[in-house]
């Protein structure tokens, strides 16, 4: 990063081009902390630092609280406003203002405002604005571009256990693991014999559970549950019927919203 050294004593000279020199560092430090979280293939990328959460006005409509993001490598606060109806859409463009004790009388070409307030508002339009802008949309919230950079570590899916039931239908059971080295489980098993202490199948090795887990299963076809122990090996056991035996014993089981730690 750029610094101004001030640690030398014996009467630094100052100039506007040191002011600017600090102005540029400060701009490259906001750079490096939205850097993260930007679209690295667009310049002109904007990200919602906090605020600016849509809700429903104090007399009717929606509204935009207030807010700070972060725009070309600069901080701007956000002021709330309106939501107004489709098809106008929202635009967040910058606005200048000037503070009348920055006007400076400079020797060579005379008055200049020089204290800048720049801040940013949003506006509703059909078409884009002329002026630089970036239009609004659910992506630009911090917290979604985080989700987004967290969910492009989870592995892709993996199907961890294929069944054909002759006559019946064909059933998968798929695995992905996020960044956390969770195991997330989704899908469906049919259960052929559910007999307690019966071997439905066995989870790829890196699919395996840290330490062993006890599941409640709903049954696809039934209103019944049933309990399922995957052990650190990764052998998926029928233990039980969780609410009272099935009138039969051949129930479709769901996988779907399971979840543990993988065993490293």
């Amino acid at each position: 990063m750029k610094k101004l050294k001030t640690d030398i004593d014996g009467g630094m000279p100052i100039v506007l081009d040191d002011i600017r020199f600090m102005y540029e560092s400060l701009s490259d430090t906001v750079k490096g902390l939205v850097s993260p979280f930007n679209d690295v293939l667009n310049p002109n990328d904007l990200v919602i630092l906090s605020g600016l959460e849509i809700e429903v006005g104090p007399i009717a409509g929606l509204v935009f609280k207030p807010g700070i993001v972060a725009f070309q490598n600069e901080i701007f606060e956000v002021s709330g406003c309106d939501f107004e109806a489709y098809p106008l859409e929202p635009y967040f463009v910058i606005e200048k203002n000037y503070d009348s004790e920055g006007l400076k009388v400079f020797k060579l070409t005379g008055g200049h405002d020089t204290y800048e307030i720049r801040t940013m508002k949003i506006i509703f339009r059909d078409t884009p604005p002329s002026e630089p802008h970036f239009k609004f949309s659910m992506d630009c919230y911090i917290w979604t571009r985080i989700h987004t950079k967290l969910q492009s570590y989870m592995t892709a899916e993996t199907n961890v256990n294929h069944q054909v039931i002759p006559s019946v239908g064909t059933y998968d059971v798929y695995g992905r693991i996020d960044f956390s080295g969770t195991i997330h489980l989704c899908g469906r098993h049919y259960g052929e014999d559910l007999s307690d202490n019966t071997t439905l199948f066995t989870l790829p090795y890196e699919f395996r559970p840290e330490r062993e887990q006890t599941l409640i299963l709903p049954l696809a076809t039934s209103v019944k549950a049933v309990c399922v122990k995957i052990a650190t090996s990764g052998v998926v056991t029928f233990k039980g019927w969780a609410n009272g035996v099935g009138s039969d014993y051949s129930f479709v089981m769901s996988f779907d919203g399971i979840t543990y730690q993988q065993n490293v």
